[in-house]
């Protein structure tokens, strides 16, 4: 089932004008705004904020990660070196062809999302403007290629380990590949930790089930949050709904 969904992002409010309640003013317009134009679901991404979006009827959903380090995923590419279907070489995306891979990750996104469940449809004009400027300031994007040059896999992660994070740990926000190409995760990977500075990766498990060991410790993370809209909102939101990256037969 497809819905429309609206999503909230780029909410602050200048020092000085804080305790006036006007990002509760300015989401409650936002409701108003996708009530009428009929969105079923609202979603968005927050951390400390949370308790505000959850006054405006906003749900956590947990989101079921896997910590992986640069140890482990070496000792998985040893493992794979002899099984990966296809080798790849590994590049990272600039800003000089960005335009040209983009036309190639569309695809790609949309038919491996289909396997699971509160994944969102993209726009070409989505990817063409938003994504690809988040790429530019704040992501980094990754590339698995065939002897073609071709892109077979990609990893978004983020720019670097968070300030004051011993753990250098940096985030995956995507990984897409083309069919039986999911061993590609382990190359991106690896070189999205030594370009980032890195010592660990964290990753939703339902990206990389099929290519980590089953051994490897979950946990539950939180900031993804969905609101129902409207009545054409049938999906149950509740705070023991896992809802994000799960295989579509088990959701």
């Amino acid at each position: 089932m497809v819905v429309s969904t609206g999503g909230i992002g780029e909410v602050s409010t200048r020092e000085s004008f804080r305790g006036r309640k006007l990002a509760s003013i300015l989401l409650q317009e936002a409701i108003a705004y996708m009530e009428h134009h009929k969105v079923a679901i609202s979603s968005l991404h927050t951390g400390a904020a949370a308790p505000l979006y959850s006054q405006l009827g906003w749900r956590s959903v947990g989101v079921t990660a896997v910590c992986l380090t640069r140890e482990e995923l070496g000792a998985a590419a040893a493992a794979s070196a002899t099984t990966t279907p296809t080798p790849c070489s590994i590049s990272e995306m600039n800003s000089i062809d960005s335009m040209q891979v983009v036309e190639q990750l569309q695809p790609i996104h949309d038919a491996y999302i289909r396997q699971f469940s509160g994944c969102f449809a993209r726009s070409r004009e989505y990817w063409h403007t938003w994504w690809l400027a988040e790429a530019a300031v704040s992501r980094r994007v990754f590339l698995a290629r065939d002897s073609a040059a071709r892109v077979t896999a990609y990893l978004v992660s983020s720019h670097a380990p968070r300030d004051g994070d011993a753990s250098r740990t940096i985030g995956v926000m995507e990984f897409a590949c083309q069919p039986h190409h999911e061993a590609h995760f382990i190359p991106l990977a690896l070189a999205a930790i030594e370009a980032t500075g890195g010592e660990a990766l964290q990753v939703p498990y339902g990206m990389v089930e099929s290519v980590v060991p089953a051994s490897v410790s979950r946990e539950e993370v939180h900031g993804l949050m969905y609101r129902a809209i409207t009545s054409e909102a049938l999906l149950p939101v509740n705070d023991t709904h896992h809802h994000f990256f799960m295989r579509v037969d088990s959701f």
